[in-house]
Order: structure tokens, then sequence, then C-alpha cells
């Protein structure tokens, strides 16, 4: 089983770091310049003396944490045509900046993470004002509060489950239906052995994909019992079907540290009672994928 440690690079974080949300400013920012959110964590003085004044996704902002009631939003100034839509085709170069803008959210990010619980907020969420966070915190307080409680002293895990095609075709093969077309195809007349042919095509595609399915719902549910939360994403891609491996299973794992022990055995118990499985998996992340009060 394979464990790769978490990374800053966008191309490895969660999916949720991808794409740009939309600006979320009630007002337009006074000389171009808004607050940018990297995600919700409590209202704590510690928190408040350690990261103000860390540098922010641009590297020119400062970092600052604003107080509402038992929570705080961690922000910095930003300059918004940096997040506009429009930016990335008006200036060359600007991949790179953007790649560099991710990487800035999710060091900030991280580094609440690895101190205090954090809602993480996608990237691209901008306000006009501070007064316009507060009001956003303040307006969604109890769901923030609640769903803060929730990933408190966790970590989001990636787990991706393949089977090998020769291993999975053997499975197939064994199966009744699968067994009994053979047998009749054997003593049947070439007229008769034309469709039996293409009845043993469907019911190995059937069987393949029962075991698919059923492997899935295994791991998945074998994992969740040692996970706070889980989420699925879709699996077997074209490219997937024609590969010599098939992806089983790729899902989010919401995970207490006090359980990460126990999350992995039961990884290592999947593969190992599996011929031909193979088990993968990244992080510690911050929770991405359960940063939204009503999801996970």
């Amino acid at each position: 089983m394979k464990r790769k440690a978490g990374s800053s690079s966008p191309t490895l974080g969660p999916a949720s770091l991808a794409q740009p949300a939309p600006r979320a400013a009630a007002t337009p920012p006074e000389a171009g310049v808004g607050w940018y959110v990297y995600g919700v964590t409590r209202n704590d003085a510690a928190a408040h003396a350690e990261l103000a004044g860390g540098p922010g996704l641009d590297g020119r902002g400062a970092v600052r944490v604003l107080p509402c009631r038992g929570l705080a939003a961690v922000v910095s100034p930003v300059a918004v045509a940096e997040l506009t839509a429009e930016a990335p085709q008006a200036r060359s170069g600007e991949t790179t900046r953007l790649e560099m803008l991710v990487r800035g959210h999710d060091h900030v990010v991280r580094d609440v993470h690895r101190r205090w619980p954090i809602l993480p907020a996608r990237f691209g969420r901008v306000y006009a004002g501070v007064q316009d966070v507060v009001a956003a915190l303040d307006g969604a307080y109890d769901a923030l509060s609640a769903q803060l409680r929730r990933v408190d002293g966790c970590d989001e895990w990636e787990v991706r489950l393949s089977a090998e095609r020769p291993a999975l075709e053997q499975s197939v093969a064994a199966s009744a239906a699968v067994r009994r077309l053979r047998e009749e195809l054997a003593g049947a007349s070439p007229g008769r052995a034309f469709f039996l042919q293409r009845q043993m095509a469907e019911a190995q595609a059937s069987a393949t994909e029962q075991a698919l399915r059923a492997l899935a719902q295994e791991g998945y549910s074998e994992l969740a019992r040692h996970a706070v939360a889980g989420r699925p994403a879709a699996t077997r891609t074209a490219e997937g079907e024609r590969s010599a491996e098939v992806q089983v299973l790729r899902a989010a794992f919401l995970v207490r540290r006090a359980e990460r022990d126990a999350f992995f055995a039961a990884l290592e118990r999947l593969a190992e009672s599996h011929t031909g499985v193979r088990c993968a998996s990244s992080g510690p992340w911050p929770p991405y994928s359960f940063a939204a009060p009503d999801e996970g």
C-alpha cells in the first residue's frame, strides 16, 4: 500500500483547490482591494497572536484574524485583479501566477490546520470589506460552529483502490453464469455458438460490474467505520477501462488523528484480502472536502 504525504502542489491537493470560487463581495472593493478569506477557525487569542502579520497568498498582504463571537475568519488584503476571471487571459504567464496563488492559499490553510481546527474556504473567496466577512460569519454562525467542532482533531485523507485487470478477469471467469455459458459453448453448433458468445460477453461485463461495485462498497464501508465522514468521487474513466488496472474507488475521508492507525490498518487488510487489489493514499490534508456545513 502506498501512503503519500501531503504537498502544497495544486495538482496534488483536494479538488476544492483547483478552480477559483465566485468573488463574494457585497459591495465593490475600494481601490481594487478586497479581503481574501482562507477559512474559519476558533476565536482564539493564541491564534490571533501567531497568525497575524504572516504573509498572505500573494506574498504581500499580511494575514489577519477577524473575530465573530466564538469564530474567526483568517483573511488578508488582496488586489482583486489577481483573482478575476479575466486576469488569466489578460496577462502572459498567468498560469504560473495562478499556481503560485493557489500554493499561497494552501500554505496559510495548512499553517492554521497544524495547530487549530479550520474550515478551509475555496480558493478565490474575496469580500469587499472586513464588515462583509464578519457579517457572513455571523449569518451562518451556528452551522459553521457545528462543522468546526466536527472537523476538530481530524485530517482529510484521499484513498484510491485499484484492481489489476488479469486478477479481475480471473474472478469474473469463475462466476457461475460465465462458467455455465462456457460449458454450453463447448458443445454448441456454429449457429448456436454465435449467440452464446454474445451472451457470454454480456455475462462477463455484468459480472465485472458487479465485482467492481461489491469491492468499492466493501472498501468504502470498511474505511468509513474508522472515519468521521467520507466522500466518494467518480471512478473508472474511459482511460481507466483500457489500462492494466481498473480504479475501483477514489474517496476522501475525514479521519480523527486518534483513529489514523486503525484507518490504515483497515486499508492494509483490504489489499491483503483481495488478490490483485492495490491501495494508495495521500494526506494528511486540511478538511477541504468537509468544510461546508451541508457536506460530509
